[in-house]
């Protein structure tokens, strides 16, 4: 929630970067994922990805940069742990 679609952010002295900068995420998702991002619907990862439309490539990727920490994959319940 806190990164930017296409804007740089100074955050405690360090820089945050955009969706944009995500390898794969052009200006349209970026805009997506923000959007979808800043309605705060959502319980899951999925969630977010069925909201903004991205692809299953440029979800991916921002799961592996951690930028979903916390959340989710599934709003599925799992019994069988």
């Amino acid at each position: 929630e806190k990164s930017h679609a296409t804007k740089y952010v100074i955050e405690d002295g360090n820089l945050r970067l955009p969706f944009l900068a995500v390898e794969g995420c052009g200006e349209n998702a970026a805009n997506s994922l923000y959007e979808a991002i800043q309605k705060h619907n959502y319980i899951s990862i999925e969630d977010i990805s069925s909201q903004s439309g991205l692809n299953g490539s440029t979800m991916d990727k921002l799961i592996e940069m951690n930028v979903f920490e916390g959340l989710p994959r599934s709003a599925q319940m799992s019994f069988f742990d």
